[in-house]
């Protein structure tokens, strides 16, 4: 009976291991390909990697921005300073993630003329402080906000809709290996798949606690997962490193560098939890010795 037992602790601690590093990962990627995410980025001033990932000397995003920005009237003198205002980059990283989320779901979401307006609005300071509040400044922003008013629609046309724009530089086709990362990707943030390993960790675990629960012999076991997930995670940390010298050459490499980057980062918070769990189970696991001591 002891043997049997010790058997199916070691199984439900093996199963636990492998479902929390499965949760860990797929919540970060869940975050990573998240708009908000994307746009915190970019205002970071990390390069946007779908540009990157497509070509390494193309900045269609940015030229399609400066373009519309021409049209409705914004001074050339005052252009590098809206280029590079959190207005724009909110604005990139709306239609980056745009992108990504379409390479990941296949769910179009084009730009729209509320898109427009907010990023015109978002500017008009960045153009006032450029050329000062004045009779000139007052005059410009009446008619920049009117021809917004009624071409929005057209503006945001000058954004071809994520899947246009995947299809004219055929990113889809450029690379197999792409594709493929694409769809593990977009698998792995799925929600479905996502929710199932919570559920699944939570029922390892609460199993795990039940069966050892008369001797509190589950802070022991909770001590040994959260020592190898630990370790685990830190391999993990050390082969996305590889991963990335790998993929280096690549025409996508901006992407995979997106995803280690983030990864490699978040992970150290899990790794903080991990050893937050084996404190508390270590003072659990003594507090026992101590009471059948006495």
């Amino acid at each position: 009976m002891k043997i049997l037992k010790l058997l199916f602790n070691t199984l439900l601690v093996i199963l636990c291991l492998c479902s929390l590093t499965f949760l860990s990962v797929t919540s970060i990627l869940k975050s990573s390909v998240s708009e908000e995410t994307i746009k915190e980025t970019i205002k970071n001033n990390d390069l946007t990697f779908i540009i990157e990932m497509l070509n390494d000397d193309d900045r269609e995003i940015i030229d399609m921005v400066k373009e519309v920005l021409i049209t409705v009237g914004v001074p050339e003198d005052t252009m590098d300073e809206v280029l590079n205002s959190e207005g724009t980059k909110e604005f990139v990283g709306t239609y980056t993630s745009n992108i990504i989320h379409y390479l990941l779901t296949d769910e179009d979401k084009p730009i729209t003329k509320d898109d427009i307006k907010k990023l015109i609005s978002s500017n008009l300071d960045v153009i006032e402080e450029k050329i000062g509040n004045n009779e000139i400044y007052d005059i410009l922003k009446g008619v920049i906000l009117e021809y917004v008013n009624q071409n929005g629609d057209n503006l945001a046309k000058k954004f071809p809709s994520p899947k246009v724009f995947v299809k004219e530089l055929n990113i889809e086709n450029s690379s197999k290996e792409l594709k493929e990362i694409v769809d593990i990707v977009g698998i792995l943030t799925d929600s479905k798949t996502i929710n199932f390993s919570i559920i699944v960790s939570i029922i390892l675990i609460v199993l795990l606690i039940i069966l050892n629960i008369k001797k509190r012999n589950w802070a022991k076991l909770l001590m040994i997962i959260s020592t190898l997930y630990t370790f685990l995670i830190l391999i993990i940390k050390l082969g996305l490193t590889g991963i990335k010298e790998m993929y280096r050459e690549e025409i996508f490499s901006g992407f995979i560098n997106y995803i280690v980057k983030i990864l490699q980062t978040n992970l150290w918070i899990y790794i903080i939890c991990a050893i937050g769990v084996f404190i508390v189970s270590l003072i659990i696991y003594l507090t026992r010795k101590k009471e059948i001591v006495e």
